[in-house]
């Protein structure tokens, strides 16, 4: 009978070699996490790259061609990358699904920008990733959809993971543009993926409050503009009378 210590002391050992042969494996891994419990909401968007995929990325920010990727060309083939993502992502939101306007994100929606294994001494993965600041709050709307069009070369995989909003009630979340059901975690394999841009779609209860608020907010401005017409009412009846 093996030991409770050696039992662990293997499986830290299978854990090793799993993630060794992991770190060595070709191909590459998307990864979107729709962070909807922050406001303003929040998109993390991250890329890791082994093998093959790797080394042809390092090679194509490798500008003076010595074989190794300095601090300069990482942070220019980052805002290349960034570019480019910002050039195939579309963030729709509004009220409902059909009712959802959808906009291009900017440089100033760039929250922050991490990398690491551009260099050939590091581990076989590269991982790059972004953090996007969107324009909307999750209590301001009822609905969100991730248009995502971005292309790299050796992703195999893109998994999403769908975090929902504080104290708000998911009604509907997963891929395409009305998911049925609440799928907070899922994924595409990218070979067997129908060809457009990958949907991500949210859709959740707005609070009451909120829009008891905004009635009570109008119905206090009509009240006021129909006090203010009665004051200059009563002002012109005085001033014929006088």
């Amino acid at each position: 009978m093996i030991s409770p210590r050696r039992a662990a002391w293997l499986a830290v050992l299978a854990w090793s070699t799993t993630a060794a042969a992991h770190e060595a494996a070709e191909g590459g891994e998307r990864r979107i996490v729709l962070q909807l419990d922050r406001s303003p909401i929040r998109v993390s968007y991250r890329i890791s790259v082994a093998g093959s995929a790797a080394a042809r990325v390092r090679r194509a920010a490798d500008r003076d061609g010595n074989g190794e990727v300095d601090t300069r060309e990482a942070n220019l083939a980052l805002d290349a990358q960034a570019d480019e993502l910002l050039g195939a992502l579309r963030i729709c939101s509004g009220d409902a699904p059909d009712e959802l306007r959808c906009e291009r994100l900017e440089r100033r929606d760039l929250e922050r920008v991490d990398s690491d294994g551009w260099s050939r001494a590091e581990p076989a993965h590269l991982h790059f990733g972004w953090t996007l600041r969107l324009r909307a709050a999750p209590e301001a709307i009822g609905a969100l959809r991730v248009e995502d069009d971005h292309a790299l070369s050796g992703i195999t995989i893109s998994s999403v993971e769908i975090e929902p909003p504080r104290g708000l009630t998911l009604l509907a979340a997963g891929a395409g543009l009305e998911p049925r059901g609440v799928a907070r975690h899922f994924n595409w394999i990218e070979e067997n993926r129908e060809t457009g841009p990958r949907l991500v779609t949210a859709v959740w209860k707005r609070p009451r409050a909120r829009l008891w608020i905004g009635a009570l907010a109008a119905l206090g401005a009509g009240l006021a503009i129909g006090l203010f017409a009665l004051v200059r009412a009563r002002r012109r009846v005085r001033a014929r009378s006088a």
